[in-house]
């Protein structure tokens, strides 16, 4: 990762969506493409990454937040409002995938997902909303 040119806000993405849609998997992508990627990062720490980012000078940090932060997901406006402040701008993407698809990446996974207790996948993923 190159310097961050002066005067330049860091390009900051938020990735986020449903359980099993593949959030993960484009963080690390994001990686291979030369973003700093921070996975689970509580919402109210986000200014506080933007500031680290500068003093590093990366151009561009993507947070991957998931229902294992569903508790802090009120903090998210305040956050977005302070990054806003700072003259950062955040991008979202929003990750989802059909039943059949998340369904099958988890039977395939080792670990089952944050809500699903010991119920089915499908009422895991449905507890996210």
């Amino acid at each position: 990762m190159g310097p961050m040119p002066e005067g330049r806000p860091v390009r900051f993405l938020v990735v986020t969506g449903m359980s099993g849609a593949g959030r993960r998997t484009a963080g690390h992508t994001l990686e291979d493409l030369g973003w700093y990627v921070v996975d689970n990062l509580p919402p109210v720490l986000l200014p506080g990454l933007i500031d680290v980012a500068e003093e590093r000078q990366f151009d561009k940090v993507a947070v991957v937040l998931d229902v294992r932060t569903r508790s802090a997901f009120a903090q998210i406006p305040a956050a977005f409002d302070a990054l806003g402040r700072a003259g950062v701008v955040p991008q979202i993407l929003f990750l989802d995938a059909d039943d059949q698809a998340i369904v099958r990446r988890q039977e395939s996974a080792r670990r089952p997902l944050p809500l699903q207790g010991e119920g089915r996948i499908l009422e895991g993923c449905n507890a996210n909303g």
